[in-house]
Parts: C-alpha cells; structure tokens; sequence
C-alpha cells in the first residue's frame, strides 16, 4: 500500500512539472504575419491583370440600334442602372519612363457623386509587369489587359496599362505630363447583366454606341462576343468603327 501511494504521488508531482514546462498557447494576433512592406508607388492601387475587354462601337447614323435600350433588347438584355458621365481627353506628353512605343492617354471623367483621372498605355506589345511607373499621385487603381476591339472586317488587338486617381472634385493633371487641349463629351452609361453599353455625345455631333464586356484572353472567349453581340448587331446594320473611344474623344479640332 505504502508504494503504491508513493508511486501515485511521484505520478502527480511528474505532471505538474510537465504543465509547468508547457508553453502557453500562442496568441493568434501574434501570430499573424505583418503586412508587407508598401509596394512601389505603381503597385499601391488594386493590381488586376490577365484579363481582357471586348467591345464593338458604331456610329448610329451609318445605322444599328440607335439607343442603348435598342441595342440591349437585340441582345436579350433587360435595360439595367445607369449612369451620365462628362468625359474630357487631354494632348499628353508621354513620360520619358513610358512603355516604348506606347501611346499615352489621359481621360477625366465626372459624374455626380466622383471625378477620376486616368493615365493609360496603349501597346502593340507586352509590357513586363512592374517595368512601368504611374505618373499619377497615389493611384486607387492599376489595371493591365488586353482591349479587343472589333471593327467590320478585321479584329484589333493592343495591350493596356492605366492607373487612376479619384477625387470629389476635378482634379488638375500633373505639369509634368503637359496635357493640352482638353475635349470634353458626354457619356450614359446603361450596365445588364455583364454588358455595358455606353451612349457617346462627341465632338462635331457624332453619336457613337459602345457595348463592351470583361472577359477573359482565350479564342473561346473572342469567338463568344463575336457570335453572341457583334454578329447580332452587324445583322441588325451596325457598321463597326475602326477607331477606339479615346481617338474619337480627341477629335475636337
């Protein structure tokens, strides 16, 4: 009996020692790794890349829906929110650290509750992510992919890198990217499901209409947009443009 106690005894004293030695439980706070170091100053804003934007536009007197409720019900769209826009394009200087070869453009855009200026590339190549710099202060937003416009006969393909600041007011561009003569035009935008069909006031009265989506980079992708909206549109006798929306912006002079 006297052992068995002692044997019961040195047990309890064995495990009190092992509850002694036992690190407490970490604390989970502690053990969340801190936030990384801030990136550079093009990486701050939300990088989103490796996506792609499909859009068709045409010109409504040449013909196609003339609303952007028209073009909706051809697609089999419920019109959806939207929204009025006053858009200005500037003349800019591309910085000395722009993508080579790349046009620069520079777009304001105001409606009645943010102003945002946007600083975009325009590439026949890719850029090497992290190669380019935003000349913008404190971007909210850098975003690359691939803008696929097509036209009545062909397909046209350019790569695109912006970044863009918001603010409540308009916001002054920066002197170094000497922007000059400002177009302005009015957009409404009407967004349905994942279509956004853009109603374009441009300079010398031209009316423009622009469905666009997001996708991704792949042919099945391409063909989808091709096939579903601009084979509609162009058999209800819209005639695709060649040019984008930011050289037709431009054309104040």
């Amino acid at each position: 009996m006297i052992r068995l106690f002692a044997l019961l005894i040195l047990t309890l004293m064995c495990a009190g020692v092992a509850t002694a030695t036992t690190p407490a439980p970490a604390d989970k706070k502690a053990e969340e790794k801190k936030p990384e170091d801030k990136k550079p100053e093009e990486q701050k804003a939300e990088d989103k890349r490796g996506g792609a934007e499909y859009a068709v536009r045409w010109d409504i007197a040449a013909g196609g829906p003339q609303t952007a409720e028209e073009a909706l019900k051809l697609l089999g769209q419920a019109g959806g929110d939207s929204d009025e826009y006053n858009v200005t394009y500037f003349n800019v200087k591309a910085p000395a650290d722009a993508p080579p070869g790349a046009v620069a453009i520079l777009r304001q855009r105001t409606n009645k509750s943010k102003v945002d200026l946007m600083l975009k590339y325009h590439s026949r190549s890719r850029v090497k992510v992290g190669s380019w710099k935003c000349p913008l202060p404190n971007p909210t937003e850098a975003k690359a992919a691939l803008d696929v416009s097509f036209a009545t006969d062909s397909i046209n393909r350019v790569f695109s890198y912006s970044c863009t600041i918001e603010a409540e007011k308009p916001i002054e561009p920066p002197a170094a990217l000497a922007a000059s003569n400002p177009c302005a035009s009015k957009m409404n935008r009407t967004k349905a499901g994942n279509l956004k069909v853009d109603f374009w006031e441009l300079p010398k009265a031209l009316k423009v209409i622009e469905v666009s989506r997001n996708g991704d980079t792949s042919k099945k992708d391409r063909e989808a947009f091709r096939r579903g909206i601009v084979n509609k549109l162009k058999r209800a006798g819209v005639k695709p443009l060649e040019r984008g929306m930011a050289e037709l912006g431009m054309r104040c002079k």
